[in-house]
């Protein structure tokens, strides 16, 4: 059975942990099961899979109708979040949780939360969501916001353009600010 772990930080973030099974043949572990989740969690539809160099860093995202299960088969991110959805308790916290392809945590998080991750070593990500692409949906906020507390502990990061033109928390539009009650909202 996988450890389910509710956030002390951030409510509705999940960490799980899977039941590893090693011999001298290797080592077999379930990623996902749809069954970690919460009950009135929407189904993950697609399965998306990233490479990236030590000291790339994705983020932060968010989204208004996706929630996102990430997975680092090989290498180690430092998987930062912080709620942004207006109405939450924990509305304004941030947190961050290393996974890796040692200790094989899973995390899941809920729409509005912003999402990014730094490799802290040559990785690979794998991510579950709920919805298909859409870029309508593709927003976020700036990863080196004062507000947001996050101390990326690499010196020399790689960071998209898109990534470094996000805004401030406090610069969001208000159209654009997740709201508590739509976490589970369908996508128009």
């Amino acid at each position: 059975m996988a450890e389910i772990v509710k956030s002390e930080i951030i409510e509705d973030v999940l960490v799980i942990t899977p039941q590893i099974f090693s011999d001298d043949r290797g080592m077999f572990v379930e990623t996902f099961r749809q069954e970690w989740l919460p009950e009135d969690a929407p189904t993950m539809v697609q399965g998306n899979r990233a490479t990236r160099i030590k000291g790339s860093l994705v983020g932060l995202h968010y989204h208004l109708y996706q929630e996102d299960f990430w997975y680092v088969p090989f290498g180690t991110a430092l998987v930062a979040l912080h709620d942004l959805r207006e109405g939450s308790p924990t509305n304004g916290k941030s947190q961050t949780i290393e996974i890796s392809g040692e200790n094989h945590k899973g995390v899941y998080i809920p729409r509005g939360v912003a999402h990014g991750f730094l490799a802290l070593t040559d990785m690979t990500i794998t991510y579950l969501v709920d919805n298909y692409y859409n870029g309508s949906d593709e927003l976020g906020v700036l990863y080196s916001d004062p507000e947001l507390g996050f101390d990326w502990p690499l010196d020399d990061l790689t960071v998209s353009d898109r990534d470094k033109t996000n805004p401030l928390r406090k610069d969001i539009a208000d159209n654009l600010r997740p709201q508590a009650k739509s976490l589970y909202e369908v996508a128009p």
